[in-house]
């Protein structure tokens, strides 16, 4: 025998309007465009920031409840990724009313890579800076020897592979965390219509 599924009511729709007209409302007055979201090449709706999330989760008095899925170490290989779970639970009757999944790891471009500074032709350090004025000088405040360069007497490195990638365990946790987080938010009622959830979130 099929599942009987819940018939739409005229007090059902009813209920449904005013929350997006409460949700319109919060979007328009509350929240602050390049605080709480922002538009990201790409995308055709604004993304929802972590401080948007929080006004609107608290918007639906709502609290997160954060739990790690998964971790994964590879030593050999430097990878580091973690899976978060985050609950949106409600402070009146204490029920989820929200869930969301987000992961992070150190594969992702801009964690995987960093902008490699050249070595110094004089001591072999690479506290080397390029001068705003043109040219280069082996900055003495790091570690440098104070030397300047003209400018074609140091080649950029450019990108290169992070050679601490563990370094960066905790700010992959918090932002598997951050992800699922928004994820949640992005899930309760109406909020698609107004964002979207990018990976890059900021």
């Amino acid at each position: 025998e099929p599942r009987q599924v819940g018939l739409l009511t005229e007090a059902g729709i009813a209920q449904v309007k005013h929350s997006l007209d409460m949700l319109t409302k919060l979007v328009k007055t509350v929240l602050e465009d390049g605080a709480d979201y922002g538009v990201i090449p790409g995308t055709d709706k604004p993304t929802l920031y972590k401080p948007g999330a929080d006004n609107v989760c608290a918007a639906f008095l709502l609290y997160p409840h954060p739990e790690l899925v998964s971790t994964t170490i590879d030593h050999e290989k430097g990878y580091i990724s973690y899976v978060s779970r985050v609950q949106l639970i409600s402070h009146n009757d204490g029920l989820v009313k929200s869930e969301g999944v987000g992961e992070c790891n150190s594969y992702e471009v801009k964690y995987r890579y960093r902008t490699g500074n050249p070595k110094c032709p004089k001591c072999s350090t690479e506290n080397v800076r390029h001068d705003k004025k043109g040219g280069w000088y082996c900055w003495r405040k790091i570690g440098g020897c104070g030397a300047t360069f003209a400018e074609d007497a140091v080649k950029s490195v450019g990108r290169i592979v992070n050679p601490d990638p563990f370094d960066q365990s905790n700010t992959l946790l918090k932002m598997a965390e951050k992800r699922a987080y928004v994820n949640a938010t992005m899930k309760l009622p109406g909020v698609a219509r107004f964002f979207t959830q990018d990976r890059e979130d900021a």
